[in-house]
């Protein structure tokens, strides 16, 4: 068999495994693990990250799989199983191709995401037949916003095929491809955004099946509401990826971290936050790129920006407190923001009021040396590690447990914290815990052994930190369910 056969027999037993194993990896893979990974609370970035490496692993393993053939057909010449092999490949790609062409078909039907409705002007959903395009002109619709994208082969036949029917049945197609998860499609998302402002136009949204890239859109759909609307339907968690979120005035008010690409657009602009305070600092090069980067957000999507700059780490209380006076003047939707949630957030969660959690203490007093105190309950108080006079503090409060939060590297502290808790004989529990390797489910582990601890029990980092706020929001949130 001559070098240029080998090389077409590769490509052919390359693209053809690809894309038939592509395709089943899809369906039964990526699919239900996005979904997997959305209800276990992962945020949109991580998820796109994770699928985005099960994406391109797959292309490795399609090249792993095509060496492999190589080596045990065309390098030996075994003519009639290189061709028998690629001949099946070749099928079974053709099969995958004609079962996702029939969006209604067995293999691909029952992955597709339900018609949702989340306002009287758009509706998501999956693929539309002509049928379907029917009954969504019937129903009032004046468009079809199409995500899919013609670089993916099944989707531009059908994107071709959607807009043969939608021009006979009379309804536009506005097409704004999107890949899923290797792509940030923000020239889409941007144009979409445009398209659904105008008042009197209703769409219906679409990907393939329906899943990933219309949640995208989703997240967006607050542009296409009323501030009302969007702030009335929208619930906000408790953290952004870089820290912690505080709420006053039934959330009226929101402090927190400066946010990714997604929580702007799909948290907080949908909130209906119409003025942004930005307390980012100039003088910081890292600040400055974050500066520039909201002075754009704030012209593209029509909220005002103030800047009212704070030392981070040691912010200026007197500026602090004529900051919770401006935010408590107005009545529009506001998101005060800094770099992380640290200690300006936490001044001015003092200032505005938010620190209810500190008052009667079971401790009697609301701060240590290292940081202030958090209330959970009457049973679980969180702080900073303790000085030799506050562990007498401890003690005399009627602390029976100790939990500490320090990660193994503070090797002298660890060993200062074993003395003192078996001299004062307090239970001891350490949950080690790295503050960039906190996880929701770390975090759970540490309040289910907390809310099984009878007695008093006093849980410390070396600072008050986020690490200490997360596990309070993550306890109240545990005891609310």
């Amino acid at each position: 068999m001559s070098a240029w056969k080998r090389r077409l027999l590769w490509l052919i037993f390359f693209g053809s495994f690809g894309f038939a194993g592509g395709g089943a990896f899809l369906l039964f893979g990526i699919v239900p693990l996005e979904h997997k990974l959305a209800v276990s609370g992962w945020s949109q970035p991580e998820i796109d990250q994770t699928l985005s490496l099960a994406v391109y692993g797959w292309v490795l393993v399609s090249f792993v799989a095509a060496t492999v053939y190589s080596h045990l057909t065309l390098q030996v010449a075994r003519p009639v199983a290189a061709l028998s092999l690629a001949g099946v490949m070749v099928v079974a790609a053709g099969f995958v191709f004609h079962e996702f062409l029939q969006a209604q078909s067995l293999m691909v039907a029952g992955r597709t995401a339900k018609i949702e409705e989340v306002s009287g002007r758009l509706s998501f959903g999956p693929y539309p037949d002509k049928n379907e395009l029917k009954l969504l002109r019937a129903q009032g619709y004046d468009g079809v916003i199409s995500l899919l994208h013609p670089a993916i082969p099944f989707e531009a036949v059908l994107l071709e095929e959607e807009k043969k029917n939608a021009a006979e049945v009379g309804l536009q197609v506005y097409s704004r491809p999107m890949l899923p998860w290797i792509s940030e499609n923000r020239a889409a998302l941007n144009s979409i955004r445009v398209l659904i402002q105008q008042p009197s136009q209703r769409y219906y949204v679409h990907c393939y099946l329906g899943q990933h890239r219309v949640n995208l859109v989703r997240r967006m759909a607050g542009f296409g509401t009323s501030e009302g609307d969007a702030a009335e339907n929208h619930e906000l968690p408790d953290h952004l990826e870089r820290g912690l979120l505080f709420s006053y005035e039934n959330k009226r008010i929101v402090v927190g971290p400066f946010p990714s690409d997604e929580e702007w657009f799909g948290i907080l602009l949908r909130h209906g936050i119409r003025e942004v305070v930005s307390t980012l600092s100039p003088d910081s090069p890292e600040d400055r790129g974050m500066i520039g980067k909201m002075r754009k957000i704030s012209q593209d999507y029509d909220f005002v920006l103030t800047e009212r700059p704070l030392d981070g780490k040691a912010p200026d209380r007197d500026a602090v407190e004529r900051l919770a006076q401006y935010l408590k003047k107005d009545e529009r939707r506001v998101y005060v923001v800094g770099s992380r949630t640290e200690a300006w957030a936490w001044e001015l969660d003092k200032a505005l009021g938010g620190r209810e959690a500190l008052v009667d203490s079971p401790l009697g007093q609301d701060m240590f040396a290292r940081g202030p105190l958090i209330v959970v309950n009457d049973q679980v108080v969180l702080g900073p590690y303790p000085t030799d006079a506050e562990v007498e503090v401890l003690k005399k409060a009627g602390v029976r447990a100790v939990v500490s939060l320090l990660n193994d590297d503070q090797t002298e502290w660890i060993a200062k914290e074993t003395r003192w808790t078996q001299e004062n004989h307090f239970v001891f529990k350490r949950f080690p815990l790295q503050p960039d390797e906190v996880t929701r489910g770390k975090l759970e582990d540490v309040s289910v052994y907390l809310f099984n601890q009878p007695g008093l029990t006093y849980v410390h980092s070396f600072r008050t930190d986020n690490t200490l706020r997360e596990l309070q929001r993550t306890m109240r949130r545990m005891i609310r369910e």
